[in-house]
């Protein structure tokens, strides 16, 4: 657990990780730069080998527009480490780059196996009765489909 998490919270790792500077303050309410600034954002919460929340925005996103990613680290009974990352709030014509960009880093994290890689649709302001009719519709649906 402890190994992954400080992979995830250490300046210098992140940096060899990601092979670009990147500075980490490991505190609550701490900065953090990646990717030489192509990654800014604030650790909301940090707790070792449990949780990290953080605020995390790209560069080239919309101004003021920042998501949230919530890291939760479970140990098995296997003796492995489950790890769930969840990130909300990302511009709809960014979503396909953080999804990459996370299963780059994932495939640079030594140790672990990525996988379950799951995207998740948002309506925003429709009801349910309107979410099930859309998803009946495959001819509007195609404009939510990976391009």
């Amino acid at each position: 657990l402890m190994f992954f998490y400080l992979q995830l919270t250490t300046e210098a790792i992140l940096s060899k990780l990601l092979d670009l500077t990147c500075t980490f303050n490991s505190m609550n309410g701490g900065n953090f730069i990646l990717c030489d600034s192509n990654i800014t954002g604030r650790n909301l919460i940090l707790l070792q080998d449990v949780r990290i929340l953080q605020s995390w925005r790209a560069s080239e996103w919309p101004a003021n527009m920042s998501s949230t990613v919530k890291i939760v680290f479970e140990k098995l009974d296997s003796g492995g480490t489950e790890v769930t990352l969840t990130q909300s709030d990302v511009p709809e014509p960014f979503i396909k780059k953080t999804d990459d960009w996370w299963q780059t880093f994932f495939n640079r994290v030594e140790g672990v196996l990525a996988r379950n890689l799951v995207q998740q649709i948002f309506f925003e302001n429709a009801s349910p009765h309107e979410i099930y009719e859309l998803l009946l519709d495959s001819v509007k649906m195609t404009k939510y489909a990976p391009h």
